[in-house]
């Protein structure tokens, strides 16, 4: 029970990170954040799929497990996790007239989300800025195919993403 539970809030916890992040990015996106996601765009020459490739490249330039960047990740993944049932328990301590105890639950769940929404975005400007110097690198290759970028470490393919700068059509030269 508590495994499908944990799964069921890891799950939820990522269909509301999407717009979550949108949200952040466009409205509330700090400087550093930025500039880290633009190096590091520019470095691989990406737009679209930028995080996807970084964190690939990291992974496979063996610069992620273990790493404050990987901690990051996971003690803000850990501090979602936690919001819906800290607020679902202060709602329900609320209902049966606890008020003191259900206050405080309710306060943790909402205090979460600030700590979650912080650690996360330096967990992603310390991948984009671990990326863009793994980019320039020998190891690291990038090659157009298409309409898409991929990335290449030490040979292998680590990632793709849309190339920050249209590719021109083939059948249109």
């Amino acid at each position: 029970m508590v495994a499908v539970l944990t799964l069921c809030l890891y799950v939820i916890g990522d269909v509301i990170d999407k717009p979550l992040w949108k949200l952040y990015d466009f409205r509330f996106g700090s400087k550093r954040f930025e500039t880290a996601r633009e190096r590091a765009r520019d470095s691989l020459k990406i737009g679209k799929g930028s995080y996807r490739v970084a964190k690939a490249l990291c992974v496979s330039a063996g610069k992620y497990a273990g790493s404050r960047i990987e901690w990051q990740n996971e003690g803000a993944k850990f501090f979602r996790s936690l919001v819906l049932p800290a607020s679902a328990v202060g709602f329900a301590l609320l209902v049966r007239g606890h008020q003191g105890f259900g206050v405080l639950a309710l306060s943790v769940g909402v205090l979460l989300i600030p700590s979650y929404v912080s650690l996360k975005a330096r967990h992603i400007a310390n991948l984009y800025e671990r990326a863009a110097c793994l980019a320039t690198e020998e190891s690291c290759e990038a090659h157009d195919l298409g309409r898409s970028r991929l990335v290449f470490w030490e040979g292998e393919l680590v990632g793709s993403g849309l190339p920050s700068k249209p590719v021109p059509d083939f059948q249109s030269q």
